[in-house]
């Protein structure tokens, strides 16, 4: 493998919105490994994504098969620059949280929650070794505590402690040249989000691919935390690109902010994941 390709590992990317992350990495030139709990789904998608694209069994749920992808990963391949955490599980829709069985909680939290966090914490290793590695976790506006109501408790919650854990996980490698974000790619026409969703999964995916390849340090300042906080290659960049990297820093703060002045905290899940918004419910060390 060339050392200039940047490999993208894309959990629950055999369909949906994980499958169109993978799909648009490999068109920029990512080398893809493309994951699901069934090893044909997960051939079938890879072979239709990219002929460099990467196959394996993945189950989220089960800490020895995270172990067995870190190790495959870090023996066949050697290197990882991109980890997009987007398997989920929604079990508990129109559930009230006192008729939500401890056995729907914990599978819930197993796979959304518990399943990013050894993810990030296997593959950090690799991801600081790629001097830019980028971590994206897959999240949702149901997991914001400021709008949180009774929607899917198991779901909801897991979303809000994955928040929680992506704050943790910035502030733990943002000085080791890895940056940890979180976005809501909104409600998406995906077998999750039903036919009625009003977007695509091209529109739920757009700003998941932004966030895994924005500032890389061959292009952009490498950043440690904020805006604007350069930690290697200073004289490399100019100004104008330091620029430009504390204005489009600024514009998307901008937009967040846009987005949750429209969201009332009465709001259900079918109407504050609006079509047309780049939502993100997380920004942090950006």
């Amino acid at each position: 493998m060339s050392g200039t390709t940047r490999v993208a590992l894309v959990t629950g990317s055999s369909r949906g919105i994980g499958y169109e992350v993978a799909r648009e990495l490999a068109a920029l030139g990512h080398r893809v490994i493309v994951t699901s709990r069934n090893a044909s789904e997960a051939k079938k998608a890879a072979k239709a994504i990219s002929p460099s694209a990467i196959a394996y069994p993945l189950d989220i749920s089960d800490p020895r098969s995270i172990d067995a992808i870190t190790k495959f990963i870090e023996k066949e391949i050697g290197s990882l620059h991109v980890l997009v955490n987007n398997a989920a599980i929604l079990l508990d829709e129109g559930k009230s949280i006192d008729e939500v069985e401890p056995r729907v909680l914990q599978e819930t939290w197993r796979v959304n929650t518990l399943g990013p966090f050894l993810m990030t914490q296997g593959f950090a290793p690799l991801l600081q070794m790629s001097r830019h590695g980028r971590v994206v976790n897959v999240s949702s506006e149901a997991g914001q505590l400021s709008s949180m109501s009774s929607y899917a408790p198991s779901y909801s919650t897991s979303k809000a402690a994955l928040n929680a854990i992506t704050i943790l996980f910035a502030n733990a490698l943002r000085d080791r040249h890895v940056l940890v974000n979180c976005v809501s790619p909104g409600w998406v026409r995906t077998d999750m989000g039903g036919p009625g969703a009003p977007r695509s999964v091209e529109e739920g995916a757009d700003t998941i691919v932004w966030l895994a390849r924005r500032f890389l340090m061959t292009d952009r300042p490498a950043v440690s935390s904020g805006i604007g906080n350069g930690s290697r290659g200073d004289s490399a960049h100019s100004r104008s690109s330091r620029e430009e990297f504390r204005h489009s820093a600024i514009r998307l703060r901008r937009r967040t902010r846009l987005c949750r002045s429209r969201f009332a905290p009465s709001l259900g899940r079918r109407q504050y994941d609006r079509p047309g918004f780049r939502v993100i419910t997380l920004i942090h060390a950006l």
